[in-house]
């Protein structure tokens, strides 16, 4: 392949990966922000649980 082709393709993959990242987050970032809000103890129960769902997903990319 040329150099130009497999450039393409890791921006492409690149593009689709933040995009979905964004996606993702975004609805923790507002729960986070609407909790927070509504009590103060709420929302950092709220982000707690959001760091324990990020935690456990990023040692699952680590190990597989």
């Amino acid at each position: 392949m040329e150099t130009t082709v497999i450039w393409s393709l890791l921006f492409r993959v690149a593009m689709m990966l933040f995009i979905s990242l964004l996606v993702h987050n975004f609805p923790e970032g507002l729960a986070v922000a609407a909790s927070s809000l509504e009590n103060a103890k709420l929302g950092i129960k709220v982000t707690i649980g959001i760091i324990i769902h990020n935690v456990s997903r990023f040692v699952c990319f680590l190990l597989c």
